[in-house]
């Protein structure tokens, strides 16, 4: 006789169920096996909308961003795509395809999902929803230490709670053990289905997510130090969100930088244009040198992605808040990158503009060392032309 059960392991070991000790005992005498299923994979939920609506033509990032969105739960998966088809967001015309774009997907949670996880959540105690609620303010992942500050709980307190919540409710799961910035260790925790962050999340008014985010970027601040190092892009964000755009903007400029260093250029430019979008609502007399820094990054990572044009133009920007601001150092910084554009786009008579302004400055306002690198370059640009003797004396 073959006998074949299901059940939710979380629901067994928090009800303290009467089946449990039963299947413990059959285990034991290896009367019994029990065999868990994995949540789905992005092939997985590739393979599922390949049968489930065959002939598509949905983008191939639809399959991961719906694997992200439910977290491979299969359930989850099957009500969202439902949902989608329901609101018409997936449509069949002479194929299946999408009607909006994906990012215009994010707020689109089936009521039936939303229902199973406030299910979930009633089953808490009042302290264990109130440290989710916050953890969520932190992002899908979230560390220990910084969630203890934020709450005003004791770390031990809150590793057992948060244990708890892994093992007997099956919310969040630990990661790893990593060090912050000042050398304290902490414990690294997601929650398993961005949907319960993104739940928890929207129970918080705005006031208190704006809070609530000053409130973690202050203490990842006491962590990380003022350039916040490996952190910049998540103070950046938290900053951003309080609404405190002098706080944030510096933290974008070092997460820019932070990008480049591992060629994501393109976060990069992100990181910039969004402190661009920041530093545009300052007041005219104090725009100019947020300004400057936010251009002379992006022309530099610009001029990496080898979008000349942009380069040369953003540049250009960056050239004119330095002149308003008459900072000499930082016009010739900015000359210097403009004529690494306008060398390898081959613009020589701008280069040579460029470079005779730059060498002039630096004899007027007593910067010799920027006459080197402007002789350096002037000899790459008489090198690639041939003309060696030339570059010889200018190297």
């Amino acid at each position: 006789l073959l006998v074949i059960g299901t059940s939710r392991p979380t629901d067994m070991r928090r009800e303290r169920h009467a089946l449990r000790p039963i299947l413990l005992q059959m285990e034991g005498h290896r009367v019994s096996r029990e065999i868990r299923l994995d949540l789905l994979t992005e092939g997985d939920v590739a393979t599922y909308l390949g049968l489930e609506i065959e002939e598509h033509r949905f983008p191939s990032e639809f399959a991961g961003w719906l694997h992200a969105k439910t977290g491979g739960t299969p359930l989850f998966m099957s009500d969202v795509v439902r949902y989608l088809v329901k609101r018409e967001a997936i449509l069949k015309t002479t194929r299946w395809q999408l009607t909006k774009p994906i990012e215009e997907l994010e707020g689109e949670v089936p009521a039936s999902v939303h229902s199973m996880i406030e299910l979930k959540m009633d089953a808490l105690s009042e302290e264990q929803r109130r440290i989710l609620v916050l953890a969520s303010v932190q992002g899908e992942g979230f560390d220990s230490l910084t969630l203890s500050e934020v709450a005003y709980i004791d770390e031990l307190r809150l590793e057992e709670q948060l244990d708890e919540l892994a093992r007997l409710h099956n919310l969040v799961v630990p990661i790893a053990e990593v060090e912050l910035g000042d050398d304290a260790v902490t414990m690294r925790h997601k929650f398993v289905h961005v949907l319960y962050q993104n739940t928890l999340y929207d129970t918080l008014t705005l006031k208190r997510r704006m809070l609530l985010h000053e409130r973690v970027g202050g203490v990842l601040e006491r962590h990380f130090g003022v350039h916040g190092g490996p952190a910049a892009a998540e103070l950046a964000q938290h900053f951003d969100r309080a609404r405190k755009p002098k706080l944030a903007l510096p933290y974008y400029i070092k997460a820019a930088e932070n990008a480049v260093s591992k060629f994501a250029h393109s976060q990069g430019e992100a990181y910039c244009n969004r402190a661009l979008e920041l530093a545009n609502k300052f007041p005219d007399d104090e725009r100019d040198r947020p300004l400057l820094e936010i251009l002379t990054t992006l022309g530099r990572i610009l001029f990496m992605m080898s979008r000349l044009d942009d380069a040369a133009s953003v540049s250009q920007q960056a050239l004119e808040c330095a002149e308003r601001l008459g900072d000499v150092g930082a016009q010739i910084d900015v000359l210097f990158i403009q004529s690494e554009v306008f060398l390898w786009s081959k613009k020589n008579d701008q280069l040579d503009d460029n470079l005779k302004r730059v060498l002039s400055m630096a004899e007027e306002h007593d910067q010799r060392s920027a006459t080197a690198p402007a002789h350096l370059i002037f000899g790459m640009q008489r090198t690639a032309y041939g003309h060696l003797t030339e570059s010889c004396l200018l190297y």
